[in-house]
């Protein structure tokens, strides 16, 4: 077993974050040691060809478009197969991959197209595609996933055969990041399959070092390498992603050699996956993190007291130690520890944030804090998770039974992934909703600005959208590093006091990989899913 340090500016931040995104692409920095993690040394691996990596995964790709499939187990087939016009390596830097070059200015990006790069079919990249691509995000009639992350964009226009220009409304210094997402697909392709684009029987036609055989929700996916891509060829001459939904059945599958490898290790059964022989399980640093989502505008959670009742009312440590095996964290903020490593320093960070409110397990604090709520008896309310995800439902079983002791009665089910995104983004959202996010910007604010891309707006995560707020996520959005800082802190401390998101714990980046093999990057969640994973394994023969 591996757990990778990551490095910070003025050392080590020991702690294992997570990235579950059922829906998006986690560790807080009031909690970073969890134990001491070996360094981080990335092996090779040989240059040998590999017939076929067989690739385990809980749930299969939604669709072949990411506007209509922005999640990390689609991300794991999508990513391979379009390409975005920049990607990030694993200190969260930007670096070029369709997109040569670009330069910035306030509110605007100017984008030089890398020369040579073909679809699939010969005909070569275009700035139309770009530019026809990156507009479906923000057109309302495609309803895209990713829309609350393009709000801020006025227009997106070809300048040059080979230039594309993008302006936003209002200059925003993190608009870059967002930009790993958005994939660029041929546009005579697209039009010509219509309604059936992304579709098992339209699919898509990209630049990616896979073309795509076929694929289908229930199954998964093949892929085959396009031997005319125009970067580095990885070592699989194709990947059968396949869909292995019951965690025991997965790692039975793993164990027998029947997949070569999973990013789907299930924390609570960590011991057990540990053990297996010829396979090598390694947990690593990510942005992602486990938060309840409540709405401020309906009863009983348009209460601050009823909200912060339930924020007193998680056992955060115990959650960690029963479903992640300790690979995680107990946090009490939104502000992962990956994403400050260009910012500043553990102990810098530390105190920082030693003045937010505090958010301990203390059923006390919590039975006080509903007697002064709207509803003092107590109240009831139902609960969503995906099935998908079972650690999700897990931790809202033992979060009801805190609860149950304050006379709150939570009923908790389980509903596919595709409908339980509906029920957070979606116009009425359920009162009270577990999630797993991570962050789109490496700064210390990225996880805040996926979760509130879009304050209030339809498609967003939350309810809550103070004009306060709004106001200092503009301004971040401009400011130097440093003053970052001092804005990260005063919002940080307005979501730790007004509660619409309660955060809960982060939970490592795990994966089981054949020892055949090795994975020849450092295993964080800037490179483990999505972006062409399958470069990073290679054969150890």
């Amino acid at each position: 077993m591996k757990i990778y340090k990551v490095p910070t500016r003025s050392g080590v931040i020991r702690t294992t974050a997570a990235l579950l995104a059922a829906g998006l692409l986690a560790t807080g920095c009031s909690s970073s040691a969890e134990g001491d993690a070996e360094s981080a040394v990335v092996p090779k691996g040989t240059n040998a060809q590999i017939d076929t990596l067989t690739w385990g995964t809980t749930t299969g790709p939604r669709s072949l478009d990411f506007n209509r499939a922005f999640d990390s187990n689609s991300w794991l087939t999508w990513g391979e197969l379009a390409e975005p016009l920049l990607t990030i390596d694993n200190s969260g830097k930007p670096i070029p991959k369709l997109a040569a070059s670009w330069t910035e200015t306030p509110g605007k990006i100017v984008f030089t197209l890398r020369k040579g790069v073909t679809f699939w079919d010969g005909k070569p990249l275009t700035a139309e595609d770009v530019v026809w691509s990156l507009n479906r995000a923000g057109d309302p009639k495609q309803a895209s996933e990713f829309a609350s992350f393009w709000v801020n964009v006025a227009s997106v226009m070809a300048t040059g055969p080979d230039q594309v220009t993008l302006t936003l409304k209002k200059p925003d210094a993190t608009f870059l990041f967002s930009l790993r997402v958005p994939r660029v697909y041929q546009k005579a392709q697209a039009l010509v399959t219509g309604a059936n684009f992304g579709t098992p029987s339209g699919l898509v036609m990209g630049t990616g070092p896979y073309t795509i055989d076929k694929f289908s929700p229930a199954t998964g996916a093949t892929m085959t390498r396009f031997d005319g891509y125009w970067g580095t060829k990885p070592a699989a001459k194709k990947i059968e992603v396949k869909v292995i939904s019951d965690p025991d059945a997965m790692r039975l599958a793993v164990q027998s050699g029947e997949v070569d490898g999973t990013f789907d290790v299930p924390l609570a059964s960590a011991p057990s996956w540990d053990k297996i022989e010829k396979v090598a399980t390694t947990y690593g640093p990510s942005t992602g993190a486990t938060s309840l989502i409540l709405d401020i505008t309906k009863p009983p959670f348009n209460d601050v007291h009823a909200r912060r009742a339930v924020a007193h009312s998680i056992d955060r440590a115990g959650l960690v130690k029963a479903l992640q095996n300790g690979h995680g964290s107990a946090v009490q903020d939104l502000a992962p520890a990956l994403l400050w490593q260009n910012y500043a320093s553990e102990s810098e960070v530390k105190d920082l944030l030693s003045g937010l409110p505090s958010l301990d397990f203390d059923l006390s604090k919590a039975k006080a804090e509903l007697a002064q709520s709207a509803t003092p008896g107590g109240f009831s309310l139902t609960a969503y998770a995906p099935s998908e995800i079972p650690q999700l439902a897990k931790a809202l079983e033992v979060l009801k039974k805190s609860l149950g002791e304050l006379g709150i009665t939570l009923t908790v089910k389980q509903v596919a992934v595709a409908a339980w995104i509906g029920r957070v983004t979606g116009a009425d959202k359920d009162p009270l909703a577990v999630m797993s996010y991570g962050a789109v910007s490496a700064d210390p604010l990225g996880s805040v600005l996926t979760l509130l891309a879009n304050p209030g707006a339809p498609g967003s995560f939350s309810t809550y959208a103070p004009e306060t707020l709004k106001a200092s996520l503009a301004d971040y959005k401009q400011a130097t590093k440093d003053r970052q800082l001092e804005i990260a802190k005063t919002v940080l401390t307005q979501l730790s006091t007004d509660l619409p998101i309660v955060p809960i714990s982060t939970i490592a980046v795990g994966m089981a990989l054949n020892k055949k093999y090795v994975y020849t990057e450092q295993f964080t969640s800037w490179f483990s899913v999505g972006d062409e994973w399958a470069h990073s394994i290679k054969s150890t023969q």
